[in-house]
């Protein structure tokens, strides 16, 4: 007889899995196939409601992506201390401009020109008159600061 020790040899490493095993039940198609018989009801899909609608005026995904990346372009192309007064965040940026309350700031910053923020202005206060013929003013000044600056 050969006295030599054996090594033992191991399939490998089983260490506690990720997997929960008590889905085991619940993913067996042949399960899921026997309750349907048993019931006539599929409990295993999706129960968040469906949203329906005509989607084809939306953007697509390439579209949304295209708009994203020229506004990082264009959030990244501001000068750096610009960019730091915003945490470098450019939704932060866009917060910003979108409140009534900063164009004063954002025209100091150079965001906004001085025409664009008179014609904002003018709209504003001629929108508070109501109906008034120099509402129509203020849109017209406002369409044609917009003009001028591109």
């Amino acid at each position: 007889m050969n006295n030599t020790k054996r090594a033992r040899v191991q399939l490998g490493n089983f260490e506690k899995t990720l997997t929960k095993q008590s889905f085991k039940k619940d993913t067996d198609v042949n399960n899921i196939i026997e309750r349907f018989t048993k019931t006539g009801l599929m409990t295993h899909v999706n129960n968040l409601k469906a949203a329906y609608g005509d989607f084809s005026q939306e953007l697509d995904f390439h579209q949304a992506q295209n708009i994203l990346t020229s506004a990082e372009q264009s959030f990244m192309a501001l000068p750096s201390k610009l960019r730091n007064r915003f945490d470098n965040d450019p939704q932060q940026l866009l917060d910003f401009i979108s409140d009534e309350n900063n164009l004063e700031e954002a025209t100091k910053l150079g965001l906004i020109s001085s025409d664009r923020y008179n014609a904002l202005m003018e709209a504003k206060n001629t929108t508070r008159k109501e109906s008034s013929p120099s509402s129509k003013q203020g849109e017209a000044a406002v369409e044609k600061s917009e003009k001028t600056e591109k």
